[in-house]
């Protein structure tokens, strides 16, 4: 909140990245958090759809806010951005200092500790009476010694660099540019993304979860590698999502809603694979669920950074004949190599 009230009066790019750099810092947290907690409250047979939930809404967070905020931009200014993530930030804090009970259950353990009372509660304490080590904080990433973690984590990763950060990134340039649209208009293209999500996470939770049973009752018993039959789907159509988005932007003279169908579709095709993939090393690994979710997203983040920019500049050093679209594209990679 103290961030986001801080990015409202900066004034240059270097303090706005700082506060950007220290807000993701202090974000992470529920990033890593989700999936233990999922994890900790579903039967196997459910995990798949409570898991698609929490996944579905951290990919929902960038093109929702991306579609609010052209609005807000457009009519009252940047920044009511910020002024906005910073009341919602505060509503946040207040409801949990107030509903908020810290609990925690290790399983096979004597100890239970009760919720503590009246104004105690508000007092900070750890409630692990498991010794504090240092190398908790770098745990996580050890499970890439783990094919059932690694594996889903770098196919997971690929897919949402393209499927999503990359048309998320590039959608206000080649928009921008290419049709001379406004914040506003801008943020309306973000609404494909956004259903495209919703509508595979229909598919993806659910049907995984009916799949899993079905598998039971046909071999009596069921194993993690059952729900990867279904992200042939997801793969599938985030390649078919990417070609449609591309070729119709480039051929594009004057708007079409083709290039959004595109971006619906690889959508559609992330959300299933970030079930599916997702649930898969859950249920591989369920005594290390807290830190998968830690695990995938650190490998996310840090490859949505490099990925997509790494690919447009490598595009540019070649010798195609660049069309407009790529054009647009090879300009954010010259900003970005500055």
């Amino acid at each position: 909140m103290a961030l986001n009230i801080g990015g409202v009066f900066c004034t240059t790019f270097g303090t706005q990245m700082a506060t950007r750099a220290l807000a993701a810092w202090f974000i992470s947290p529920p990033l890593g958090i989700g999936a233990g907690v999922v994890t900790e409250l579903s039967y196997p047979e459910e995990r798949a759809q409570k898991l698609g939930w929490w996944t579905l809404l951290i990919t929902l967070g960038i093109p929702g806010s991306a579609f609010i905020n052209g609005f807000v931009t457009q009519h009252i200014g940047v920044a009511w951005v910020f002024w906005i993530f910073a009341i919602i930030n505060g509503v946040q804090l207040i409801a949990y200092v107030l509903f908020g009970d810290e609990t925690l259950y290790i399983r096979d353990s004597p100890i239970s500790l009760e919720p503590r009372k009246g104004f105690a509660r508000l007092i900070p304490r750890r409630i692990d009476p498991r010794p504090f080590q240092l190398q908790n904080f770098i745990a996580p990433l050890f499970l890439g010694r783990f094919p059932r973690i690694l594996i889903p984590a770098i196919a997971y990763t690929i897919v949402f660099a393209y499927a999503n950060i990359a048309i998320i990134v590039e959608t206000p340039l080649l928009f921008g540019e290419k049709f001379h649209f406004n914040s506003q208009q801008i943020g309306y293209q973000y609404v494909a993304i956004i259903i495209g999500s919703v509508l595979g996470e229909q598919l993806s939770g659910p049907m995984s979860d009916w799949f899993l049973r079905y598998r039971r009752h046909q071999k009596g018993h069921t194993i993690p590698a059952d729900r990867l039959w279904l992200s042939y789907i997801g793969f599938g159509t985030v390649i078919a999502g990417l070609l449609v988005w591309g070729f119709q932007l480039e051929k594009a003279i004057t708007w079409n809603i083709t290039p959004c169908i595109g971006m619906a579709i690889a959508a559609f095709g992330n959300q299933v694979l970030t079930t599916i993939l997702t649930s898969f090393a859950v249920d591989s690994h369920k005594e290390h669920s807290a830190s998968i979710g830690v695990f995938i997203n650190f490998c996310r983040q840090v490859y949505g950074f490099v990925g997509p920019p790494t690919l447009t500049c490598s595009v540019i050093r070649s010798d195609w004949n660049l069309s407009s679209a790529g054009h647009f594209t090879s300009l954010l990679c010259l900003k970005r190599s500055r």
